[in-house]
């Protein structure tokens, strides 16, 4: 299909604006309208369609199309489409680009209101009016009764719509659609959430039109079909019509039906939306008619249902066309009669005449039996009148194939002596199929012997698959409760031993290398089976190894380690406190719903790592913190975060003897009260100091912080946890007394960003509701004079560090300290919304043009804020970048080489004016007004600009270094970019990654290893590089693509190495003149028997081969070598 086009090619338009000098942008491509997206949109770019860029959708968003992105011009093209572009985007509309040609003076009254970028002049934007400017108004707390306000100072209508007003929507006339109500003069729709006719009624009611009932109830209707006879089944519900789904639906509801509406005649029961799919409610489900009702509520039903309109059922009323017991041959090649006897039976589609799907002929017909009910009597009369031998069995489920035509007989029940099959007790209506089609097998020759069994289908005779001879006939035997004394009884019939195969309780190891390793398999009722992993933890382990009288410390094997076993699976969700004499003696289940590939299994013997009850921290910067590790049967293990917290961070560092109390100093009047209570430790989830390995110990620990040992606590032995999910703590005596406050990084002591102490912890307070009353608390309890209190957000003088205190304060102004107005304690914040006070206002004293720093860490960084007219304000990062970065530094006499330029408010976000956009220097400038720039922004102080200027102390670029490992050869990745260190995000992270890391560290990088998830703990600072994708030949980590843009990044994401040798390794026994070989190390295991040597925390080498092969490399640098020597050993084999 052809249409005509819209526009021009190339033409452009200015949309939304208050004249038509200003505008959305819109360009003419393909003869389409459509918008352009702002990325990258500048003050070129606006020379090119008129003069002044803006972004963000600021004459509102459009619709349609966009036709352009990534616009770039040089400003001396005649037309935007002769400028560079994508006509691929990933915008919105609410990036549109828009221009003002020719800047309007600002001509307005104090307080005067606008409303920008709407559809018409009632809707947009609000813009006020101040100091001769317009400016915009913040959300926070925005709501009708503000608008309504705006509404009446424009002018306007203060209400859309009169107050609890109704009307309908979207329907095909006034009198249906979706309904909307009138709520503090606002449209709005209603959920349907309970809505039925009850509430339509209402609706119709309040808008004047006809609610009564659309039908009577009770009553049926056919729709959809060709005639009147025919349709989809409708029934009426209190007043309201809708369809009966086609479950359980059959003749007999379908002649009910037909009977109801005064149709008489044969009917035919359809489903499956056969007449098509209806609307509304499905009304009706599971109808269950007999036949005689009058109406179909008379039958059983149910009015709630699972169904959709896919299954709506439907019928065909019909005429008799025949009579009753007559019978025709259609398509037949020659005409034939049924030459059959009233109660004749015979036997159809078995393998001889013994056998077969019953058929019996009535009214002289051939029918079926359903096998409702029908057993080995039923048979054994077929058999009788068939005059074939007695002994019979049963068949069901159209063992023999399904028949064609009428069932006759259902629910057949006879004793077994009667001489025909019609003297049975039977019904002669059925709700069967033919897949229900009875049969018989009556016995012969070379049948079984009655009630014998067999095996069949094992390895030898002894074994295999129970078949058992009951009506003359093999079948098997179902396995409900089928078990030991069973399977006894089959063994003791066929003359095989049927004693028991061990003594109930006994424990043994199967599938394992030595005598101490395996499969569990444990003795119920004198039969082997496995046990199920599900729960299965070193507790479990602890007492199989003890049961078994093998000492030292044991590890819990899940997943089938050792292989899968056989038979049964005799013990599921085992639960033992490691303290039991016998396996058997601990809690579980003996019922499973596990697999041979859940087999559990346990190591025994081991060295133990540790003391039971000890406790450590690893993955720290110091030893005050880390992931808490706990030792249970001589293993390390993690401790699940759930429910940690507090207290329980108290005891862990109470029990390594570590900092975990303050003073506590209350001054009343002036009677000063001390209190030592616990307010040191710090908790921490979610693997925040990284994931550890190996076994989680200890779930849901809540102490009440006065036990001794974690040990002591409250706790649970299994868990359903994750290491991504290991508990951590940090000990320290209390850093600060409970509700001080302080601000940090202000340009002067009165001035900064807010932080309080609570329970002996310094922490942000988040600027969700933060305003001038907060700020007068803050600096009243700081003793500064409280007249000129401003309250800033957005992290302004820089975002902080470790922890957030406080969110949603909501002071009177009133109060002598922070903490006692009120807050909340949990938070939904980043230190981005950092709240920040000013105490006393600096007189501005700046000359135009000069630069500061402002949020930084140090007087070398911060957001760029230069004085123009007398005020400070900022700079936009639109094509910010380190150029400018340098221009900035030289014009501050600090460091030129290496600065580094920030985006994003990476420094806080500023307040006031934005001064510079676009700005574009070439890096020799003496100051940044030097430089190409615009002084009309598009931007918000989300965007405002930083820099970081290099100093001593810096590190040298491309540098990489390895942080928080236990060694120099693993750690969480860092790398030196712009003069500053920052982290890796792990999108993309592999081993290729890693083994560049340690080529460039100078370490072994064949066996390098990589981790993701802040294994080596969440680092702090920027995130430099996301997405590498390195060969793993490079020589440097930069020297591999990757994206500079981080922001779907998150320390969280830190990505780690570690460095391992997987080469043969060679040390001489110092007990041997001429030396032997030592074990293969491969990652983090070594193959280890006698005369262990600790080589790192990670790997044991053991001296293994009674001989020296020299052509083997040894690749390990000296300094490890070194370390191997000092370890016992004579030489080392080079």
């Amino acid at each position: 299909m052809w249409s005509c086009p819209q526009c021009n090619n190339s033409d452009i338009r200015l949309v939304g604006g208050n004249n038509e000098m200003e505008g959305r942008v819109e360009v003419c491509v393909g003869g389409t309208w459509g918008t352009v997206c702002d990325d990258f949109w500048g003050y070129p770019d606006a020379q090119v369609a008129y003069s002044t860029s803006i972004g963000n959708a600021y004459f509102g968003p459009g619709t349609g199309a966009i036709n352009m992105d990534n616009v770039f011009c040089s400003g001396t093209e005649n037309a935007l489409t002769d400028c560079s572009y994508s006509a691929t985007h990933n915008c919105v509309h609410r990036e549109d680009a828009s221009v003002v040609c020719i800047q309007r003076p600002v001509n307005c009254s104090e307080g005067e209101l606008r409303l920008i970028g709407g559809q018409n002049y009632t809707e947009g934007r609000v813009e006020i009016c101040l100091n001769g400017n317009w400016g915009t108004v913040c959300d926070d707390l925005w709501g009708n009764q503000d608008a309504q306000v705006v509404c009446r100072q424009l002018g306007l209508p203060v209400q859309e719509c009169n107050e609890t007003d109704v009307r309908l929507v979207g329907g095909s006339n006034e009198t249906e659609g979706r309904v909307e109500v009138c709520l503090g003069g606002r449209w709005g729709t209603v959920c349907d959430d309970l809505w039925g006719v009850s509430e339509a009624r209402v609706v119709c009611r309040q808008l004047g039109y006809d609610w009564e009932a659309q039908c009577t109830h009770g009553d049926v209707r056919l729709v959809g079909g060709t005639n009147d006879n025919e349709g989809r089944v409708e029934v009426c519900v209190l007043g309201t019509w809708g369809t009966v789904c086609d479950d359980l639906w059959n003749i007999y509801d379908a002649q009910v039906v037909c009977n109801q509406l005064g149709i008489d005649g044969g009917a035919v029961a359809y489903g499956s939306a056969h007449f098509g799919q209806g609307t509304g409610p499905i009304l009706l489900d599971n109808v269950q008619c007999t036949g005689d009702e009058d109406s179909l509520f008379n039958c059983t039903y149910l009015s709630n249902h699972n169904c959709i309109h896919f299954e709506d059922a439907g019928v065909m009323c019909q005429s008799a066309s025949c009579n009753s017991t007559d019978v025709r041959l259609v398509n037949g090649l020659v005409e034939s009669e049924v030459n059959c006897s009233e109660g004749e039976l015979r036997l159809i589609g078995g393998q001889n005449y013994t056998e077969g799907r019953v058929e019996i002929c009535l009214n002289g017909n051939w029918g079926t039996v359903c096998d409702d009910l029908w057993g080995n009597q039923d048979a054994q009369v077929v058999c009788r009148q068939l005059g074939l031998p007695v002994q019979a069995v049963a068949h069901s489920s159209a063992t023999f194939g399904q028949g064609i035509g009428e069932i006759y007989l259902d629910n057949v029940q006879c004793t077994g002596s009667e001489s025909s099959l019609l003297a049975c007790s039977y019904v002669s209506i059925d709700n069967c199929g033919h897949s229900e089609d009875a049969g018989v097998q009556c016995n012969g020759p070379g049948k079984c012997n009655e009630t014998d069994v067999r095996l069949v289908g094992g390895s030898n005779e002894t074994e295999g698959r129970v078949e058992v001879c009951l009506g003359g006939r093999w079948g098997t035997v179902c396995d409900d409760l089928w078990g030991v004394s069973e399977a006894r009884v089959v063994c003791r019939q066929l003359g095989y031993d049927w004693e028991a195969q061990c003594t109930h309780g006994d424990v043994r190891l199967v599938g394992g290398t030595n005598d101490n390793e395996g499969r569990v398999e444990v003795c119920v009722l004198g039969t082997w089976g496995t046990v199920c992993d599900d729960l299965w933890n070193i507790y479990d382990a602890q007492v199989v190894c003890n049961q078994l009288g093998i000492d030292g410390a044991a590890i819990a094997r899940t997943n089938a380690y050792f292989g899968q076993g056989t038979g049964l699976i005799n013990m599921d969700n085992v639960q033992c406190t490691g303290n039991e004499d016998y396996l058997i003696n601990c809690t579980y289940i003996s019922d499973h719903n596990c697999g041979h590939f859940e087999d559990a299994g346990v190591t025994c013997g081991v060295t133990p790592q540790c003391n039971n009850s000890d406790i450590r921290l690893v993955g720290g910067n110091n030893e005050m913190e880390g992931r808490v590790e706990v030792c249970v049967g001589g293993t390390w293990g993690t401790v699940c975060d759930d429910f940690w917290g507090y207290p329980d961070a108290q005891v862990a560092c109470k029990q390594l003897g570590l900092p975990y109390t303050g003073i506590f100093i209350l001054t009343i009047s002036v009677i000063t009260y001390y209190n030592s209570f616990n307010t040191g430790a710090v908790a921490y989830g979610s693997a925040y100091f990284g994931q550890g390995t190996g076994p989680i110990l200890l779930d849901n620990v809540q102490c009440t912080g006065d036990e001794d040992s974690l040990f002591n606590c409250t706790y649970l032995s299994y868990h359903n946890c994750i290491h991504f999910e290991d508990a951590g703590v940090m000990c320290q005596s209390a850093s600060c007394n409970s509700t001080d406050v302080r601000l940090v990084n202000g340009l002067v002591e009165s001035e900064g960003r807010v932080e309080v102490c609570l329970n002996g912890v310094w922490g942000t307070v988040c600027d969700d509701f933060w305003n001038t009353n907060d700020a007068i608390v803050v600096c009243r309890q700081l003793g500064y004079p409280t007249t000129n209190s401003t309250s800033i957000g957005n992290a302004y003088f820089g975002p902080g560090t470790g922890a957030i205190n406080m969110d949603n304060v909501f002071c009177s102004g009133t109060e002598n300290a922070l903490t006692d107005c009120s807050y909340s304690a949990t938070h939904n914040c980043v230190h981005r919304e950092d709240a920040s006070v000013v105490c006393i206002q600096r007189p501005v004293n700046c000359s135009e043009g000069e630069l500061r720093l402002i949020g930084g860490q140090n007087y070398t960084e911060g957001r760029v804020e230069i004085c123009l007219n007398g005020n400070w304000g900022t700079v936009c990062d639109d094509l910010w970048g380190n150029q400018d970065a340098q221009v900035v530094c030289r014009q501050l006499g600090l460091p030129v080489q290496g600065a580094v330029a920030h985006s994003s408010a990476t420094f806080g976000q500023g307040i006031g004016e934005i001064y510079l956009d676009n700005v574009q220097c070439t890096g020799s400038e003496s100051s940044l007004l030097a430089c190409s720039y615009v002084s009309i922004d598009n931007c918000g102080h989300s965007e405002d600009a930083g820099v970081q200027c290099n100093g001593p102390g810096k590190c040298n670029e491309t540098d990489v270094r390895l942080v928080g490992g236990s060694n120099e050869t693993e750690g969480r990745v860092e790398v030196c970019l712009g003069g500053r260190w920052g982290t890796v995000c792990d999108d993309l992270w592999g081993v290729s990654e890693a083994r560049v890391v340690c080529r460039q560290l100078g370490y072994d990088w064949e066996g390098a290893v990589a981790y993701s998830f802040a294994f080596y703990g969440q680092g702090s600072g920027p995130i430099v590089m996301d997405n590498l994708q390195c060969g793993g030949s490079e020589s440097a980590l930069t020297d591999c693509p990757y994206d500079p843009d981080t922001s779907d990044c998150t320390h969280f994401e830190d990505a780690g190495v570690m460095s391992l040798t997987t080469s043969m390794i060679y040390i001489v026994n110092p007990s041997s003149q001429k030396g032997n070989a030592a074990g293969l190390l491969e990652m983090r295991e070594a193959e280890a028997q006698d005369n262990p040597i600790n080589i790192n925390p990670y790997v044991t080498v053991t001296p293994k081969v009674e001989k020296l092969d020299r052509t083997d490399p040894l690749m390990l640098e000296a300094k490890t070598v070194t370390e191997y020597a000092i370890e016992g050993t004579k030489d080392v084999v080079l």
